[in-house]
């Protein structure tokens, strides 16, 4: 991987949650996320029928954001 400038790399976020404060928590992000305080920025939406082309966009780095995979076309 050190050959291609690759790495791999993650994170866990169950381990910072706090069985007391995981509701208060989850209520917050979803306030936020309705209030548009919390944007999900959309890279890109792919049929499932394309889910190749989507891949390669991803590897590409031809996208920013989340990829969303449409079971019924793209953007339905």
């Amino acid at each position: 991987m050190l050959a291609n400038n690759q790495a791999l790399s993650g994170f866990a976020l169950l381990p910072r949650l706090a069985p007391s404060t995981v509701k208060a928590e989850l209520l917050e992000l979803f306030h936020q996320a309705t209030s548009g305080r919390l944007k999900v920025v959309l890279g890109g939406g792919f049929s499932l029928e394309r889910v190749g082309e989507a891949h390669r966009a991803i590897e590409n780095r031809e996208t920013v954001g989340k990829v969303v995979l449409y079971p019924h076309g793209d953007g339905q």
